[in-house]
């Protein structure tokens, strides 16, 4: 039996519009397997390494990245704001010298 933790996530239902992917800003309750939003969120952290990973030839080099992420009922995670029509998101960004 999966191991499941209770989240508020994004509706399954989407619609197409326009090229773009409108959802309810509605949150609803889903059990969410446990293994599958490890594996998601672990694959968003080597994914934001390897965008990150460059050094500045300033000397400056990425101390911190914050980001929000939405989590879906299959334990997938999107950052907040791709695709979504309206929504505001922000990624933060902390450099200090190397």
């Amino acid at each position: 039996m999966a191991r499941t933790i209770r989240a508020l996530v994004a509706p399954a239902e989407t619609t197409q519009t326009k090229g773009m992917t409108a959802r309810s800003t509605e949150a609803v309750l889903a059990q969410v397997d446990v293994d599958k939003l490890k594996a998601s969120i672990e694959e968003l952290r080597q994914d934001m390494a390897d965008l990150f990973a460059a050094r500045d030839e300033a000397g400056f080099r990425l101390k911190t990245v914050s980001v929000g992420i939405e989590i879906s009922a299959q334990g997938g995670v999107t950052l907040i704001g791709t695709l979504t029509a309206g929504a505001k998101a922000a990624v933060t960004l902390t450099f200090e010298r190397a």
